[in-house]
C-alpha cells in the first residue's frame, strides 16, 4: 500500500506511520514516479524503541537549560540514551556535544510534532545547536529543534543548526522537526563522512530571500536522505557535495512563501559515482523555484575556465508538480556541460507546471540562458572537451539543448528587457513587429526594411539593408521575416516559404551545404534586447552569426573554431582563434558562405587573410583568447597557460571595450577602449 501524497499536510510536522507495502523502483516503463513514501513514513528499522546501552530520563524541577542536558550527556558518556520528558521545552545557550555511540531523544519517540521534547536557541546559541561531527553512530530522534530565526534574526556568526559527518561517521537523524535556521542550514554532514542517514525529518525554513539558507548540506558516501519534508529554503533543499553511493530518495519539496534557488542541486565539486536521486517530489505551491534538480556545477556558477567533470551520477523517477496557488519554476531538470557517466531518465514534470523567468542577466557577458523549461541540457559547453562529455550521458528523450550556466541567478518573473526567437519562432509580417521596453524590431511595410528601433524618439539603431529590395508591393504583401535553422535571417514568400525574397545573411549557408552540419551550429537564436547589442544572432557552440553592434564588455572568453561574424558589402569579415594560437581575421570571397563548423586550415580559394597575429608550431584546440575583467586580452595556451596578452591592464583610464571592426584607420579589426571611446590597443 502507498499513501497518496495529496492527501499529505504539508503545513504541519505531523510524521505519519509506514505504510506496510511499498518498493523503491525506477520510474520507467510507466513505473510510479515521485516520492513513494509520504513525509516522514520511510522505514527504519535499523532504529529500534529502546536505549543504546546506558540510559537517563532527564526531569527537572528547576533548569530546563542546555547545562543540565550537557552534564547528563556527559555523565553517561558513550554508548547511552538521553530521553527528554515529551512536551518539555529546554533552552538552548550552547551547542550540546554528543559523544560517540550517543543518541538523544524524546522519551517514547513520538512521531506528533507537540509531544516532543523542544530544543529551543537561545539568542547567544552559536554556531550550532547540536555538534556530533567526528562522533561515530550518534543518533538525534523525535525532537523540536528551534533555531528562532523569526525571533532573532540573521546571524552572521550562527552555521548548521545539526553538524554531523567528519572521518568517523554512520550517524542518524530521524524524525525530528528541525526549523528556522538563523544561517547556513539546517543540517550539515561535512567531508569525509560515511554513511550518515537523514530521515523522515520536517524542515522548515523561515528567510527572506536575500539571506541564502540551505536545508541539507551532504557530503557523506553511501549515506541516506529519505522521507524528508522541506519547506521554503531559500538556497537550496537538498546540496550534494558529491556523496558517492548516496541515496536521495522519497523526499519532499516545497514553496510556498519563499523564492528558493534550487530543490535539489548536484552542483558542488565531489565524487558522484552511484550517487542516486531517485524518486523525489518537487512542489510549488506559491513562490518560485529557480531549478528543480540542478546537475553540474556549470549549471549553478559561471564557469571562468574548464572545470573537471563530475562524473556517475543517477537521476531517477523524481517528480515535478504543481500545488494550490501554484508557483513557477526557472529549469526543472537541468544538465550542465561538465557532467559525464551520467544518467538522468524516467523524470515528469506535471502538466500545468509554469516555466518562466528573467535569465537577462548573463547577456551582458557575452551569453544567454536557454528559456527557462522542464528539462534543459547544455550539450556542448564552451570547449571540445565538453561536447565530447555529452556522449557518455543516457538522458530521457524530453532534453532539448540549451546554454545553460549559472541559473542560481535566474530571477522570477516575465523578461521585459529582451525577449528570444529559435527558428520557426520568428515570423514578422510586412508592417509587424516586436516591442520592448525601449526598442522595437520592425519590418516595414513602405520599403521592405528591417531594423531596430528606439520607441521614444524613433531614432534607428540598426538596418538589415533589405530597403530598394522590393520592386513588387505584391511580393512585399506576402513577405514574412524568419530566422532559417542555421541563422539565416531572411524574408521569404509566405505562400512558398523555400523562395527567399531577400536575403539578410547571405554569407551563412545552410545545413544542407554542410557535409557535416553539427547540431550545435544548426541551434541558433535570436535576441532582441533594450541593451547593446540591441540584436544578434548566436548558435549553440558560441558563435556570432550577427550583431548590430560589435562590442564585447569583461569578462569574456572566445575558444578555437568559435566565430564572430560581421557583413561587409554581402561578404563578411569572419574573427577566429586557430588550434596553432592564431588570431585570424578573414573575409568570404564573392559568393562563398560561411561553414558551420568552420574548418582548418584556411581554404584560400574561399577566404582571404586580412589580418594574423601569426601562427604557432604548436596544435591546441584547448586554447583560449580571454577579455580579463582588469581590460586584458590574454591568449592561454590549454585553457589556462598565458601565452601572449594585450599588456592594457592596471594602465587608466581602464579598459571598458573591445571592439570588431572592417580594418580601417578608425575602426581596426580588433581594438580595445576606455569609456570615451579612446584606443588603449589594436591590430
Amino acid at each position: 500500500m502507498v499513501f497518496a501524497l495529496d492527501d499529505v499536510d504539508l503545513t504541519r510536522g505531523v510524521l505519519t506511520p509506514p505504510p506496510t507495502e511499498s518498493a523503491i523502483t525506477p520510474a520507467l516503463s510507466g513505473a510510479r514516479v515521485g516520492a513513494v513514501y509520504p513525509p516522514g513514513s520511510w522505514p527504519t528499522p535499523e532504529l529500534f524503541f529502546y536505549p543504546l546501552g546506558k540510559t537517563a530520563t532527564l526531569t527537572l524541577t528547576q533548569e530546563y537549560t542546555s547545562r543540565s542536558i550537557q552534564n547528563a550527556l556527559d555523565a553517561l558518556g558513550s554508548h547511552s540514551t538521553l530521553y527528554l520528558p515529551p512536551r518539555t521545552t529546554w533552552i538552548i545557550e550552547s551547542a550540546l556535544r554528543l559523544h560517540p555511540y550517543q543518541e538523544i531523544a524524546t522519551l517514547g519517540y513520538p512521531d506528533r510534532e507537540d509531544e516532543m521534547a523542544i530544543l529551543d536557541a537561545a539568542q547567544e546559541c552559536r554556531p550550532h545547536i547540536i555538534h556530533g561531527a567526528n562522533k561515530p553512530r550518534v543518533q538525534i530522534r523525535n525532537l523540536v529543534i528551534e533555531g528562532n530565526r523569526e525571533k532573532y534574526g540573521w546571524d552572521p556568526k550562527a552555521e548548521s543548526m545539526i553538524l554531523l559527518g567528519g572521518a568517523i561517521s554512520k550517524q542518524v537523524v530521524d524524525r525530528c522537526v528541525i526549523r528556522n535556521p538563523r544561517n547556513w542550514c539546517c543540517i550539515q554532514a561535512i567531508k569525509k563522512a560515511q554513511g550518515v542517514r537523514i530521515t523522515n525529518n520536517w524542515l522548515s525554513l523561515a528567510a527572506e530571500e536575500w539571506n541564502w539558507i540551505d536545508g541539507i548540506r551532504f557530503a557523506s558516501r553511501d549515506g541516506l536522505i529519505a522521507g524528508n519534508q522541506i519547506v521554503d529554503a531559500t538556497n537550496r533543499a537538498i546540496v550534494l557535495y558529491g556523496a558517492s553511493g548516496a541515496l536521495i530518495t522519497s523526499n519532499t519539496i516545497a514553496t510556498r512563501k519563499n523564492q528558493c534557488l534550487g530543490a535539489i542541486a548536484m552542483s558542488e565539486d565531489g565524487d558522484y559515482t552511484f550517487t542516486r536521486v531517485i524518486q523525489n517530489t518537487i512542489i510549488t505551491a506559491g513562490a518560485y523555484l529557480g531549478v528543480g534538480i540542478a546537475q553540474g556545477a556549470s549549471v549553478w556558477y559561471v564557469q571562468q575556465k574548464e572545470q573537471p567533470a563530475a562524473r556517475g551520477a543517477i537521476v531517477i523517477g523524481n517528480h515535478i508538480k504543481s500545488e494550490g496557488t501554484g508557483g513557477t519554476l526557472g529549469y526543472g531538470y537541468a544538465i550542465g556541460s561538465d557532467v559525464a557517466d551520467w544518467t538522468c531518465t524516467g523524470n515528469v514534470s506535471e502538466e500545468g507546471v509554469k516555466y518562466s523567468g528573467d535569465v537577462f542577466w548573463t547577456w551582458p557577458t557575452g551569453f544567454l540562458n536557454a528559456p527557462p523549461a522542464p528539462f534543459v541540457h547544455d550539450r556542448y559547453g564552451n570547449s571540445p572537451g565538453d561536447q565530447s562529455r555529452s556522449k557518455s550521458l543516457v538522458l530521457q528523450p524530453e532534453f532539448v539543448h540549451g546554454k545553460i550556466q549559472g541559473s542560481a541567478g535566474v530571477r522570477p518573473g516575465a523578461p521585459t528587457k529582451f525577449t528570444t526567437f529559435a527558428p520557426g519562432q520568428l515570423y514578422i509580417r510586412a508592417g509587424g513587429k516586436v516591442s520592448l521596453e525601449k526598442v522595437e524590431f520592425l519590418f516595414s511595410k513602405d520599403d521592405g526594411e528591417v531594423c531596430v528601433r528606439e520607441i521614444h524618439g524613433q531614432h534607428v539603431l540598426w538596418e538589415g539593408g533589405a530597403r530598394g529590395k522590393f520592386h513588387d508591393r505584391e511580393a512585399l504583401e506576402h513577405a514574412v521575416l524568419v530566422l532559417g535553422h542555421t541563422g539565416k535571417l531572411m524574408i521569404v514568400d509566405s505562400h512558398n516559404p523555400t523562395y527567399i525574397l531577400c536575403d539578410l545573411t547571405p554569407y551563412i549557408g545552410d545545413a544542407s551545404g554542410s557535409p557535416d552540419p553539427s547540431p550545435s551550429r544548426c541551434s541558433p537564436t535570436l535576441i532582441l534586447s533594450d541593451i547593446a547589442p540591441h540584436l544578434a544572432i548566436m548558435n549553440a557552440a558560441g558563435d556570432t552569426l550577427l550583431s548590430s553592434s560589435y562590442l564585447a564588455h569583461p569578462p569574456r572568453e572566445f575558444y578555437v573554431g568559435q566565430l564572430t561574424l560581421r557583413p561587409s558589402k554581402g561578404r563578411a569579415i569572419i574573427f577566429v582563434l586557430t588550434p596553432q594560437l592564431e588570431l585570424v581575421v578573414l573575409r568570404t570571397r564573392e559568393g562563398v558562405s560561411v561553414p558551420l563548423p568552420f574548418s582548418f586550415p584556411v581554404d584560400p580559394k574561399r577566404f582571404e587573410v586580412l589580418w594574423t597575429s601569426g601562427k604557432n608550431d604548436s596544435v591546441d584546440y584547448n586554447a583560449k583568447l580571454m577579455f580579463q575583467e582588469d581590460g586584458n586580452l590574454v591568449l592561454y595556451a590549454e585553457g589556462h597557460k598565458p601565452v601572449w596578452s594585450s599588456g592594457t591592464h592596471g594602465n587608466p583610464p581602464p579598459v571598458q571595450s573591445m571592439r570588431w571592426g572592417v580594418g580601417s584607420a578608425e575602426e581596426p579589426f580588433i581594438e580595445l577602449i576606455d569609456e570615451s571611446g579612446a584606443k588603449k590597443w589594436s591590430t
